[in-house]
């Protein structure tokens, strides 16, 4: 059975044309194409039980997220951020991080504390005290994130979100976990604005400015390159444009 390694189907399936990708290599400094079902992917890299408890906890209620979203972007149905859309994205950030075939890396560089934004000095070596007890580090990584709140993240000038292997990156000490070329979910912590709230309201963010939208693509792929398995994925005309 092929594994997807970082990435869950659902999510890639929205980054597809005909059921192919396009992504760029920071490694080989190249533009390639693969099919969803290929990308990625390692046979039995996770185990018949932890496929079906990724699936279960995680991809279906993003699929099912990511269907809301859709409806919102259509406008035929109005979107309100929920306690449970909270906690799935926070769920899912931490799904992510341990998913990531680098996370043992990112462990050992200390780069978590610029992840987590000015977390606790102790906070390293408390990881690493758990980095092997998933359900502990959930639940401490849970509490801090709790803190942080939860905006709609919506491209409303020309260009498209590029997508990391975490799924997530970080953006001027917010998380930025990306969802769909256009929408993403933003988490904020309690001290900081948002510049970009639109009149919508204050869970709702919009970006019509090109030059925001290329300073995020630009930080998802320095960060991709320092902690990630160096692979993006985006639209071929946006990653021509960053390449060259």
């Amino acid at each position: 059975m092929k594994s997807h390694i970082t990435l869950p189907k659902s999510t890639l399936n929205r980054f597809s044309r005909n059921g192919s990708l396009t992504y760029y290599d920071l490694n080989n400094k190249k533009i390639g194409k693969c099919s969803v079902r290929n990308f990625c992917v390692q046979e039995n890299y996770f185990s018949k039980e932890t496929e079906d408890y990724l699936s279960r906890e995680l991809e279906r209620k993003l699929g099912l997220l990511n269907k809301r979203l859709e409806k919102f972007n259509n406008r035929s149905e109005p979107f309100l951020v929920t306690e449970q859309d909270q906690k799935l994205i926070i769920d899912a950030v931490v799904f992510q991080t341990f998913r990531n075939p680098k996370t043992a890396e990112i462990l050992k560089n200390n780069c978590i504390s610029d992840l987590l934004f000015n977390s606790p000095n102790n906070f390293y070596n408390e990881w690493l005290l758990i980095e092997n007890n998933f359900l502990r580090y959930k639940k401490f990584l849970s509490n801090i994130l709790n803190e942080f709140r939860l905006n709609i993240l919506e491209i409303r000038c020309n260009g498209y979100f590029f997508l990391p292997t975490f799924h997530y990156t970080e953006f001027q000490n917010q998380i930025l976990f990306i969802m769909s070329p256009k929408m993403a979910f933003i988490l904020m912590p309690p001290h900081k604005i948002n510049q970009y709230i639109d009149e919508l309201g204050p869970l709702y963010a919009l970006i019509h400015e090109p030059e925001i939208l290329e300073a995020i693509n630009k930080n998802i792929i320095k960060y991709e390159q320092e902690y990630g398995l160096g692979l993006v994925i985006g639209n071929e005309e946006d990653l021509k444009y960053f390449v060259q």
